[in-house]
C-alpha cells in the first residue's frame, strides 16, 4: 500500500505555511479544564485559580497538562506549537493579543470549560524573498 501525493495537495500546503509566515505567531501551551455546565463550570474556575497560583510558584505546566488538561495536547504536556491568533478561539485570541508577553494568562472561559494559556514567545512574520 502507498500513500500518494498529489502536486495540487503539495502546493496547498506550501500555500498554507506561506500564508502562516506572514502573520505573527505564538508559541502557546494550554491547559483546558472542560466544563459543559454552570456547576462545573464554576468549579474549574476555582480549580484554574489553585492551579495558576501554584504555576506561579514553579510547577511545571508540562507537567499540570499531562496530568490535568482534557484538551488533545495534554499529552504533549500542552504544547500546541507555533500558531496564529486565527487558529484559536476568539476569546483566547484576545486573551493572548493582549499578553504583555511570556508567561501565564487566565483563567479564560469559553463555552464548555476553562483554559489557562501558557505563552512561550512570540515570532514576527517573516520577510518573505
Amino acid at each position: 500500500s502507498r500513500i500518494r501525493i498529489s502536486d495540487n495537495q503539495v502546493e496547498d500546503q506550501l500555500n498554507r505555511v506561506r500564508s502562516s509566515l506572514q502573520q505573527t505567531q505564538y508559541r502557546v501551551s494550554e491547559i483546558f479544564l472542560y466544563a459543559p455546565d454552570p456547576e462545573t463550570k464554576d468549579q474549574a474556575l476555582q480549580a484554574s485559580s489553585s492551579i495558576i497560583e501554584q504555576l506561579n510558584q514553579g510547577a511545571d505546566f508540562r507537567i499540570a497538562a499531562q496530568r490535568i488538561s482534557s484538551a488533545p495536547t495534554s499529552a504533549t504536556g500542552g504544547d500546541m506549537g507555533w500558531i496564529t491568533i486565527g487558529d484559536l478561539d476568539p476569546v483566547l485570541a484576545q486573551a493572548v493579543e493582549d499578553s504583555a508577553g511570556p508567561g501565564i494568562v487566565g483563567p479564560l472561559a469559553v463555552e464548555n470549560g476553562i483554559y489557562i494559556l501558557n505563552i512561550a514567545s512570540k515570532r514576527e512574520p517573516a520577510k518573505l524573498t
